[in-house]
């Protein structure tokens, strides 16, 4: 799995172009590692990885569970989470590079600096808002997902956005079932 860019393969898949039949597999590398220690390495190309994942479906395609497409909402709400944590890293990023200023000698390019670092941070955190009203919105627009996410907050500790985060991850658990599953 190799995050958005196996869209596209799973957007063929979906459309029919495979075979009938056909089923699709997507692996977290981890798996794949753990199972063969030493196979996945430095200096690796696509065509001996490709060979590796082939040789693990193998062996191990009746303990996995064939892929799922995701319901649109959750599609959407991945979309946004991921969106969301590159925002979180940009703000981290821009709050050290303030930290940082403050520790400079006073001077017009500091003051410059410090000034566009503050217009950043008021945007970043802005546009985090904006992200996490409509990840809120498409929750409580779907009853299924409004009603997991309702039970998920029901637990101390998991708020709005942990719930959407597990609910994106299991496939508003449709294919994580187990804590087992859930923890791999």
């Amino acid at each position: 799995n190799t995050g958005r860019y196996n869209n596209a393969f799973l957007s063929a898949y979906l459309s029919g172009v495979l075979p009938d039949g056909s089923l699709v597999y997507v692996v977290d590398a981890r798996l794949i590692q753990q199972a063969s220690p030493g196979t996945l390495q430095r200096g690796k190309t696509d065509k001996l990885d490709a060979g590796r994942i082939a040789q693990f479906i193998h062996r191990h395609h009746r303990e996995l569970e064939p892929w799922q497409p995701k319901s649109a909402p959750v599609e959407q709400l991945q979309l946004l989470q991921t969106e969301r944590r590159r925002l979180i890293r940009q703000k981290r990023q821009t709050e050290t590079a303030a930290h940082e200023l403050e520790l400079m000698p006073q001077s017009p390019a500091r003051a410059l600096s410090q000034k566009i670092n503050r217009q950043m941070l008021e945007s970043i955190t802005e546009h985090v808002k904006q992200i996490d009203r409509l990840i809120q919105k498409i929750i409580a627009d779907d009853d299924n997902l409004r009603q997991t996410s309702m039970r998920l907050q029901s637990i101390t500790g998991v708020g709005p956005v942990l719930s959407a985060a597990l609910i994106i991850k299991t496939n508003a658990f449709t294919v994580i079932n187990t804590p087992r599953q859930l923890a791999c």
